[in-house]
């Protein structure tokens, strides 16, 4: 395969699933840059969120386009695309936050949303935090259109045209999806409306920041590197990075394991 600058454009228009076939298939670098590009505001703010320094939020980046790379081929449920992502985007990041907390490792925050008042810093960091570990436990099919109104900040009719639905059956979703956070931020004293707020303010700003940050920092092209090397022999890079792609392979692989075996024992 020959490596070429990423020139995306030719591709806006094809589904994520149309562009993942076509570097399945074909190794084509393009597609999969287009997927990277489409979804790397999420994944980002969704780090930055978690991790709160640029430094851990890029290894959290690499690795959770990593895993897409590797796993590219056993994402069955295509509709729910972006909240497969955001998953792996959360969980990836939240094991270098408890690596971090657990090895005395902890690195300064980024100032990602403007404050006078550091202590405001620390407290909307932690609501950020509390907000996605909520969003995280919630099913696909609520996720996904949360992540597209809330993180995307689409409207109604747009989450409906991606994902097919009537404008009325997306409400439908949102509503049990707010009920769900409402719940579970409950416990941690947050109201829901400000912790909704404050998620799609953080995660506009966190996209402004960063809207060139995978292209001129290099990101995008590392991760073009190992699906290069990934599609070419198979060959996993080493470090860090691959380290973290390693621990979420191996944990996605335990789950389908144990998924399976639930399955097969109700059958019995």
């Amino acid at each position: 395969m020959t490596r070429r600058q990423p020139t995306v454009r030719k591709y806006d228009d094809l589904t994520d699933q149309a562009l993942l076939q076509r570097f399945r298939t074909d190794g084509d670098e393009l597609a999969l840059a287009t997927v990277v590009r489409r979804h790397h505001a999420l994944v980002m703010a969704t780090c930055r969120h978690l991790l709160g320094n640029v430094h851990d939020a890029e290894d959290a980046y690499q690795a959770t386009f990593l895993v897409l790379v590797r796993s590219s081929a056993k994402i069955r449920r295509a509709r729910y695309f972006r909240s497969w992502l955001y998953g792996v985007a959360y969980r990836v990041a939240s094991r270098i936050r408890q690596t971090r907390f657990r090895t005395g490792e902890e690195r300064a925050f980024d100032v990602l949303v403007s404050s006078a008042d550091p202590l405001a810093e620390v407290a909307e960091r932690e609501q950020l935090s509390a907000v996605h570990d909520a969003i995280a436990k919630l099913p696909s099919s609520l996720r996904e259109p949360l992540i597209l109104r809330y993180l995307d900040d689409r409207s109604n009719e747009d989450v409906a045209d991606e994902l097919a639905m009537t404008v009325s059956a997306v409400e439908g979703r949102l509503k049990r999806a707010k009920a769900r956070l409402r719940f579970s931020l409950a416990k941690s004293g947050l109201m829901l409306s400000v912790a909704l707020v404050t998620l799609r303010s953080s995660a506009t700003e966190a996209s402004i920041a960063i809207s060139s940050a995978a292209a001129s920092e290099g990101l995008l092209e590392r991760v073009l590197e190992y699906g290069h090397q990934q599609w070419e022999n198979g060959t996993p890079s080493e470090g860090v990075v691959s380290q973290m792609v390693r621990e979420e392979m191996n944990a996605m692989l335990h789950q389908s394991i144990k998924s399976y075996a639930v399955i097969a024992a109700t059958c019995i």
